[in-house]
């Protein structure tokens, strides 16, 4: 049996939970140029200029941690209109809950702060990457739909002004060369 190892991510800083106390840790971590440009290679933007999380992390429980920052992102996508690039300063908080293994109790309940909120993410070992946990939120903060100021459809696609008589709407090119086969 050949087993793969899992790729590295390319902003990594393990935290080792063991180590929490009772008391939240802070951490703030920047990613560097490299690390910016490895992370804008996979999530297909033009740059990422910065990267920065201020983070606090607390155990919630015997086998539950929390982790809760703020990320701060430079990035520039590219307009899905005009393909020009669109600079965009990410100010974002989040809140992520790990759970380790516990023997689980009939009708035992985990503690959440937020009935909205997701269940925890699985914690498989000792250790909680805050660098990847950062890079998939920046993931998700970014505009899946960047545009440029003043970037309309209208602007770049020609409009032929229908004469009166003339259909019009999605299938007017239709109705056009079926006319002009006839």
């Amino acid at each position: 049996m050949i087993v793969k190892a899992l790729p590295q991510p390319e902003f990594s800083r393990p935290f080792d939970t063991p180590e929490l106390g009772e008391k939240a840790e802070q951490r703030v971590i920047e990613a560097n140029a490299d690390e910016c440009r490895a992370l804008a290679e996979r999530f297909g933007v033009l740059g990422i200029a910065a990267l920065k999380a201020e983070l606090t992390i607390r155990r919630l429980g015997p086998a539950l941690v929390r982790l809760e920052g703020r990320l701060t992102a430079e990035v520039s996508q590219q307009c899905v209109i005009t393909l020009d690039p669109v600079e965009s300063a990410i100010d974002e908080r989040f809140a992520v809950t790990y759970a380790g293994s516990l023997p689980h109790e009939e009708g035992a309940t985990l503690p959440f702060h937020d009935d909205n909120e997701e269940g925890p993410d699985p914690l498989d070992c000792t250790a909680i990457d805050l660098g990847e946990t950062v890079s998939q939120q920046l993931a998700v903060s970014l505009d899946p739909y960047p545009r440029a100021p003043g970037a309309s459809l209208e602007k770049i696609l020609p409009r032929r002004a229908a004469a009166p008589d003339e259909p019009a709407g999605p299938f007017a090119v239709l109705a056009a060369l079926r006319k002009r086969m006839s």
